[in-house]
């Protein structure tokens, strides 16, 4: 319903697109607009902000004009100094303290006078001083509030530049699984990595059913004939069987016997590892060179092309793959059986 529903609407869409050239640039002047505007938000600015604050000396330039504040504290201070100066003389308050009090640019008697004064009208004139002393000091207390805000941004700089560049990586891994998407589930175009893996892992799996198999198998039991004794009793009775016949041993053989493959299974087994070899050096950038060397030293002791092997130390070698290899183990869902029964 969706391919049917949205084939007619895109082709009408790019029919009118390709019929009015207006449009089709128009469209383009906007998709260039918006990826070069995504571009410098979230590439281009935030890697040369980080650049400047690791490797150069400049860093981040500040907001706030810390000179400005400097001088915004010293001319509180000579204000605070001068209204002492006039209004606590030094009989009523010395010079030390006068001094200390600037420096400190200490309000409280500038807000206990400015409370007495404002009630009369007469001390207009040092209203309007105390009230410009205390313009510097809200002045001098937001200059202290940006540097802070400089401080704290400056502090986490990277902290923001790197978020800022989160929709860039978010956006990229979205293209790059798309991508695979297209190239390996619909356009069948090689194989993904996983692929790869689980391709390799079905071949060994086939090699060790093989091995299995041939590991010293039981022989098989002797045929069965009419006894002439009781032919009339209808019963079966087995023949007896030559001691130097390849059942002397028992039923099942001899089980402490090592065994060898034969021509056929050798055969076969030389088909398998040759397939192994094909998806190994056809995919050598899945893997890394020990990995391929150490795979193809352990396929060539498989087959018997480091000395003749048996078929239990051909097990050995292909339990040993499977320890050894990452890609070789089967990581486990997390599932308990039970669900993955049901929901099988």
């Amino acid at each position: 319903y969706g391919i049917a529903f949205c084939t007619p609407l895109v082709g009408y869409v790019g029919y009118r697109l390709v019929t009015d050239r207006l449009g089709i640039q128009l469209l383009w002047k906007e998709v260039l607009g918006k990826v070069g505007e995504f571009y410098a938000e979230h590439i281009a600015d935030p890697v040369q902000s980080i650049y400047k604050e690791l490797f150069t000396k400049k860093g981040r330039e500040d907001v706030t004009d810390r000179e400005a504040r400097v001088n915004a504290i010293k001319s509180l201070q000579n204000m605070i100094k001068s209204w002492l100066d006039e209004t606590y003389p030094d009989p009523a308050m010395s010079e030390s303290e006068r001094i200390e009090r600037g420096r400190a640019m200490d309000m409280s008697l500038i807000e206990e006078k400015k409370e007495k004064s404002i009630r009369q009208i007469y001390e207009i004139n040092n209203i309007v001083w105390m009230s410009l002393i205390e313009m510097q000091f809200i002045k001098k207390e937001l200059m202290n509030a940006l540097c802070s805000m400089d401080e704290l941004m400056g502090s986490n700089e990277i902290n923001m530049k790197v978020a800022a560049m989160t929709p860039a990586f978010i956006l990229m891994y979205g293209i790059r699984s798309l991508g695979r998407y297209f190239r390996y589930a619909l356009l069948k175009l090689g194989k993904s990595k996983e692929e790869t893996f689980a391709h390799f892992r079905t071949i060994v799996l086939d090699i060790e059913r093989l091995l299995v198999m041939r590991d010293n198998p039981p022989s098989a039991p002797p045929p069965l004939m009419w006894g002439a004794a009781n032919a009339n009793k209808n019963s079966m009775a087995p023949i007896s069987v030559d001691p130097s016949s390849s059942t002397a041993a028992g039923p099942y053989g001899d089980l402490g016997r090592s065994t060898i493959l034969n021509a056929e299974d050798l055969g076969m087994l030389m088909l398998l590892v040759r397939e192994c070899r094909t998806i190994l050096w056809e995919n050598r950038r899945r893997f890394s060179p020990a990995v391929v060397r150490n795979v193809s030293e352990d396929l060539a002791e498989l087959v018997g092309e480091r000395g003749s092997v048996s078929v239990q130390q051909q097990l050995q070698i292909v339990g040993r793959m499977c320890r050894t290899y990452s890609f070789l183990k089967v990581l486990s869902t997390g599932l308990p059986f039970k669900l993955v029964r049901r929901s099988g």
